[in-house]
């Protein structure tokens, strides 16, 4: 395993969940609040993370994104 992947196996607790999202041109989804936290990966393009108590964070590929506390926001491009 690499490094990221044994940190999260340490510390993970509840019902672990993934899905990777195939869009076209432009996107936006929203995530309510959840239990837990939560990370984001952009494998490639170009996009924006919205927090709902913060500024938007311009993302790029490779950029990763750890949600602390499952706090509400929304991913778009």
């Amino acid at each position: 395993m690499d490094l990221l992947s044994d940190a999260i196996a340490a510390v993970r607790i509840g019902r672990p969940t993934s899905n990777r999202l195939s869009t076209g041109s432009a996107w936006c989804y929203r995530f309510a609040p959840y239990d837990g936290a939560g990370f984001h990966v952009l494998l490639r393009g170009t996009g924006w993370l919205v927090p709902d108590d913060g500024p938007p964070v311009p993302l790029g590929a490779g950029d990763a994104v750890l949600v602390p506390h499952g706090s509400p926001h929304t991913l778009s491009a």
